[in-house]
């Protein structure tokens, strides 16, 4: 994988039927991904990473909050580096209960469905959802803190309109979803 950074608003995409039956029985494998590293801080930080996200199966209940979904590799550098940059933000997400953080191993055939769902070609890649669960941004590559938060600061405020005014986000073609 290389290093650029893809950045792109998803304007639509096909529905991921049966994801819930996919999202629950992949839930452990990614929970458990990294269990035969050991040794230096990169490791640690992104084992601590999967550790501490948000279980699949929370999302196939629908909490009603906003999710990052990141795709990441266990031999993948860059995806070691962005957890040494994005261990801070995914914390404080989940401590703030705003913002579900969803770690998914590509190196997981169980979770090819998902991978292949959102054209994750190069890792780490990022899909932002709304509340609602449908998809509206993606990033790709090494593309730091800053640039999540950017991300997450726009999906909430897009979110709390919504709920204030009842509105709804309408797109050309149809919305993905993932759950």
């Amino acid at each position: 994988p290389g290093s650029g950074v893809v950045s792109a608003a998803v304007a639509g995409g096909g529905f991921l039927g049966g994801a819930k039956a996919i999202l629950v029985g992949g839930a452990l494998a990614a929970g458990v991904a990294f269990k035969g590293l050991s040794g230096g801080s990169e490791e640690d930080a992104l084992e601590a990473m999967v550790r501490s996200s948000t279980p699949l199966e929370v999302l196939a209940q629908r909490n009603g909050r906003p999710t990052v979904m990141e795709f990441y590799g266990n031999a993948c550098p860059h995806c070691h580096d962005a957890a040494l940059q994005l261990r801070a933000v995914e914390q404080s997400a989940i401590r703030s209960e705003d913002f579900n953080w969803v770690m998914v191993n590509t190196d997981d055939p169980g979770m090819a469905p998902l991978w292949t769902a959102y054209h994750v070609d190069e890792i780490p890649h990022f899909e932002f959802f709304d509340a609602e669960g449908h998809a509206v941004a993606f990033e790709v590559g090494d593309i730091g803190p800053e640039r999540i938060k950017k991300r997450m600061a726009q999906i909430s405020a897009q979110s709390s309109y919504m709920r204030t005014s009842g509105s709804s986000i309408s797109t050309a073609s149809s919305t993905s979803q993932w759950f």
